[in-house]
């Protein structure tokens, strides 16, 4: 059985690889947003993945947990406008943020986040 250490060196190693540098912004009242630079494999979606609110042109995120926590991002993220990716210079929304599909034994490893924009 994987552990969740052995599968978070996994994604570490498939992020450094293929991933890319992204900027995480929330908005916050009266005050300078929030912005952190992660690491993040993006990517879009495949014709069948376009269920359950994913839409053509929407990009999917996978960003390490440990990344999001040691830059200081709060979390939950927000959806609907308050968090933003920035990704190669173009700002999207945050509309989905799955933390449930990539864990192990109960263990947070990545979130699948859908941006659009």
């Amino acid at each position: 059985m994987t552990s969740a250490a052995e599968m978070r060196a996994d994604y570490r190693e498939l992020i450094d690889e293929d991933g890319e540098t992204i900027t995480l912004r929330r908005f916050v009242a009266g005050g300078a947003p929030i912005e952190v630079e992660v690491r993040a494999r993006v990517t879009g979606y495949q014709p069948a993945e376009l269920v359950g609110g994913i839409k053509q042109g929407d990009s999917r995120l996978i960003v390490l947990a440990e990344d999001v926590e040691a830059r200081g991002f709060p979390v939950p993220f927000s959806t609907g406008g308050s968090d933003k990716a920035i990704i190669r210079g173009k700002t999207q929304n945050i509309e989905l943020v799955d933390d449930r599909t990539r864990r192990v034994g109960g263990v947070l490893i990545a979130y699948d986040i859908t941006a659009r924009g």
